[in-house]
This record gives structure tokens, C-alpha cells and sequence, in this order.
């Protein structure tokens, strides 16, 4: 019950500055019923073949309750005692998942230190294998996250030719329950490009602002389609980001 404990710590003390646990239990009092006093990001690193504490009714609705930003990545075919190096009593009551023990301890680690890295010590560099299409395209994870913003439309093309600029207007959201400000970052890009703003200034729960990325394509572009990031970075924590994917074609 180690994972739902560390909730219960992180209900009890806002100095935790980011949670991350594997396989959490349900606990008593009720890790499920703490969890939404929980302020900080929340990773609930889960397996889906495990038998014991089976992500349905324990990370599931541990997320389902948590305030955002939140994330289960649900590792395909973990299961719970590959979660640990030696399993205690020689192994006896565990179960076992499709994959081996040497994988899940490896995606397992490597979960928890993305997401310590970039909320503990702001490596911006590893924001897509948390929040980003990296980490949703993983094919070792079924992820589910909220990030506690959108940027609208999520996908966009904007036709245009060689020597001449494409306008993307875009919306950002901010989907908490409570004001904050966005960074705004494109990334991926090799052109020049302005930003009708490059932060929103407070938003509050609900309230959006529209903003406007003008790319310049040089004279000379072949032909083709050259893709970017645009995401907006939660000034609270500095690493939380929603994202959209964008896309210039050149005609």
C-alpha cells in the first residue's frame, strides 16, 4: 500500500512539489478520497495485466478523483510484482503479466525519472515523454492525462507558398479550477516565426485567449510539409504543457 500512502502524504503536506507511485492501492482512510486535496502534478504509473491491485479499481479511480494535471500511463502487460526487484517470499502470491521483468522495471523507471526530471528539476527537454505525442505514441503504454489546459484546434494545416507566410490562429484554454498564465512555445520549426503574444497573462477557470503564429517560408521552399509543435506551458509549475500539432504546406 506504499503507492497509496505516498497520497495520503501528498494530501496531507503542499510542500510535495510532484507525485509519482506504481501501482497505488486503495488504502485506510481512503487514498481515493484524498487524493483530490492532492496539489501538485500527479503520475499514477500503473500495469494492465495486474491481478493484485488491478488499475480499474484502484488507479482508475484514484485519477478519476485527482485534481489536474494528472497522468496514468498504464504500462501494456505489467503486472504488479514487476514493479519490485526481488519479490518478497520468494515470489509466492505473485502474479505475472506478458512482459517480462526486466522490461516493466525499465519503463517503470524510466516514467518515474521523466516525470521527477522535468518537475523537480525543469529538464523542458523531456516535456513530450510526459505530456506530449511521445509519450501518447509509446507503444509499451495506454496513457490517459489531463494536463489542465488545451490549446484549440489540436491538429491544423495552412497551405501557402514558397516566399510567403502562414497564419495559425489557435485558442488556449486554461481548464483549472483555478487562474493561472501560459507560456506559449513553438517548437520543431526552422523558419522564422512571430507570435501575436508569447504569454497570455492570467486566465481565469475556464476563460480562453486567441492568439495568432505567423510562419515565414523562404523564398526557394521546395514543395512538401513541414510540421511544428505549438504548446502552452502552466506558469504554476513551469512543466505542465497541452499541446497542438501544426503544419505548413508549401505548394
Amino acid at each position: 500500500m506504499g503507492g497509496g500512502a505516498s497520497i495520503l502524504a501528498a494530501a496531507a503536506d503542499s510542500r510535495v512539489s510532484a507525485l509519482a507511485n506504481f501501482a497505488a492501492a486503495e488504502t485506510n482512510p481512503s487514498a481515493i478520497a484524498a487524493i483530490p486535496n492532492v496539489v501538485c502534478p500527479i503520475s499514477l504509473i500503473s500495469g494492465s495485466a495486474d491481478s493484485i491491485v488491478p488499475v480499474s479499481s484502484n488507479g482508475q479511480l484514484m485519477f478519476n478523483a485527482a485534481r489536474a494535471p494528472k497522468i496514468l500511463p498504464s504500462i501494456t502487460g505489467g503486472f504488479h510484482c514487476g514493479f519490485v526487484d526481488v519479490p518478497a517470499f520468494f515470489g509466492f502470491g505473485c502474479d505475472s503479466g506478458t512482459i517480462s521483468k526486466a522490461v516493466q522495471l525499465a519503463n517503470s523507471r524510466r516514467l518515474a525519472l521523466e516525470f521527477f526530471e522535468l518537475n523537480l528539476r525543469g529538464r523542458q527537454d523531456l516535456w513530450k515523454r510526459v505530456w506530449g505525442e511521445t509519450m501518447k505514441l509509446d507503444p509499451a503504454l495506454a496513457v490517459q492525462g489531463e494536463p489542465y489546459a488545451r490549446v484549440a484546434p489540436y491538429a491544423q494545416r495552412v497551405p501557402t507558398t514558397a516566399g510567403a507566410s502562414a497564419v495559425f490562429t489557435f485558442d488556449v484554454q486554461n481548464t483549472a479550477a483555478f487562474a493561472d498564465s501560459f507560456d506559449v512555445l513553438v517548437e520543431g520549426l526552422p523558419w522564422p516565426f512571430t507570435l501575436s503574444a508569447s504569454t497570455t497573462g492570467p486566465l481565469l477557470p475556464g476563460a480562453s485567449v486567441q492568439l495568432q503564429c505567423s510562419v515565414q517560408v523562404p523564398a526557394g521552399t521546395p514543395p512538401g510539409l513541414q510540421r511544428f509543435t505549438l504548446s502552452a506551458r502552466r506558469a504554476s509549475d513551469g512543466a505542465t504543457r497541452a499541446y497542438g500539432l501544426r503544419g505548413v504546406r508549401i505548394l
